[in-house]
């Protein structure tokens, strides 16, 4: 019994030491190379490209460029005139023109203040529609400096013509249905700053709204500055030829003329009352005197000077400092002098 109990020990110890011979032939454990790239994870969303573009810049337009309106029924070609002190309210082939009637009455109000100037503009507008009811086209401005100061023109000044010849009172303009009559003519005008004209290193806009929409236009303030200059310069030397005195010959003979008493009336309306103002005015040999009458104020003012013939005017020099210039023509021996005089006959 002993003898098979150690048998049996015997084959039980044999196993044991082939179990932990067979575990020491295995090779350690490698790490596999074929690994796949995991992507990290976060918490923030993912964000697609957006697809909002930016607005596009405005257009710019050249004067003299043509617009056509969003309604496609007008098409406007604006021009931008120059830089003035001052341009005409009398609606005449001159209105919105430094050189017109009127321009400096007091009660022009297109003068600008001082240490301002007036920017003057025209337009061609042609209807090109074919609509079978009155189309009105209506327009507004502003003018744009450095980016930012902004003056508003709005309406001002805007009247409209079929000939430049006529000007209407209305700021639009109406195109009656199988028409043919469809080309209109437009001025107007804008005070601004002097900085507007002499700061040619910033640039100027002119935005003009039509039907709701802007359109922009580029002003060349340097020319437009040069040109005012030039022309003023032209104006300058046109008065000094017409105020230079002619020689004494000819003087003499549109003084002999003169002499006498030169007599007319104006009259004019205070409410429903009509007035009158009469003027006397009597050369006397190299003298001159003025007396007028009004008769609404029922006042009579006089005054006396000097006078002297230039190439366009008789030139009187009162002794208040007063000084009136009368347009004259002197053709064949026979004289006319208007009455359409400039300056003054009394000092205020």
């Amino acid at each position: 019994m002993k003898r098979m109990l150690a048998l049996m020990l015997a084959v039980i110890l044999a196993l044991s030491v082939t179990a932990c011979g067979g575990s020491a032939n295995v090779a350690p454990s490698q790490p596999s190379t074929d690994v796949q790239d995991t992507p990290p994870i976060s918490d923030s969303p993912t964000v697609e490209p957006s697809a909002v573009q930016p607005e596009p810049e405005p257009e710019i337009y050249t004067f003299g460029d043509s617009i056509t309106s969003p309604s496609g029924l007008f098409v406007f070609t604006p021009s931008f005139d120059g830089f003035a002190d001052a341009v005409a309210n009398f609606p005449d082939e001159n209105y919105m023109r430094p050189n017109g009637q009127g321009v400096d009455e007091d009660n022009n109000p297109y003068v600008a203040d001082e240490g301002k100037v007036m920017m003057y503009y025209s337009a061609k507008l042609e209807y090109v529609g074919d609509s079978k009811e009155n189309e009105t086209f209506d327009f507004t401005f502003k003018v744009d400096f450095d980016d930012g100061y902004v003056f508003d023109g709005g309406h001002n000044g805007v009247r409209y013509s079929k000939d430049e010849q006529e000007w209407g009172t209305s700021s639009s303009v109406v195109f009656e249905p199988l028409n043919s009559d469809t080309t209109r003519y437009t001025r107007f005008c804008i005070e601004v700053p002097n900085a507007l004209e002499t700061d040619f290193e910033k640039q100027t806009l002119t935005v003009f709204t039509i039907e709701g929409e802007d359109f922009t236009f580029i002003v060349d303030t340097k020319a437009a500055a040069e040109a005012k200059a030039e022309r003023e310069a032209a104006e300058e030397a046109e008065r000094i030829e017409k105020m230079t005195e002619v020689d004494k010959d000819l003087s003499d003979e549109i003084k002999k003329t003169l002499q006498g008493t030169w007599s007319w009336s104006i009259y004019g309306y205070a409410g429903t009352s009509m007035y009158t103002t009469s003027h006397d005015l009597t050369f006397d040999g190299d003298t001159v005197s003025i007396k007028t009458h009004n008769t609404l104020l029922n006042t009579t003012l006089s005054n006396k000077g000097t006078y002297y013939v230039a190439n366009a005017y008789i030139v009187l020099n009162f002794e208040d400092g007063a000084q009136a210039c009368m347009p004259y023509t002197f053709e064949n021996g026979e004289l006319s002098m208007s009455q359409d005089f400039e300056g003054a006959f009394y000092i205020a």
